[in-house]
């Protein structure tokens, strides 16, 4: 998720079913420091509010800069979503 302001996957979690296979899907939050639409604030809840939610596997980050796609930032989630799906799977090696 990049630069969003609200978190619409608790209202999916309530009408897929079963949501517990859906709330183990990891979210990776991308946060721009200088984000004047979507704030680090506003992210921060939308975090917390996954959490309460409980969606077990929420990661936010922090870039230097404001509303926009970082690709420094895209690599990391990429990476870390990689590395998510080797632990889901058993794999030990995630450069596949």
């Amino acid at each position: 998720m990049g630069g969003v302001n609200q978190d619409l996957a608790s209202e999916a979690a309530k009408i897929y079913d079963p949501a517990v296979h859906f709330k183990q899907v990891p979210f990776y939050i991308s946060s721009g420091t200088d984000d004047k639409i979507a704030t680090p604030e506003q992210h921060q809840q939308v975090k917390e509010s996954l959490l309460s939610s409980c969606f077990i596997n929420v990661r936010l980050e922090n870039f230097k800069g404001g509303h926009a796609l970082s690709e420094a930032e895209l690599r990391k989630a990429l990476t870390w979503f990689i590395e998510q799906y080797g632990k889901e799977s058993g794999e030990t090696d995630t450069t596949k």
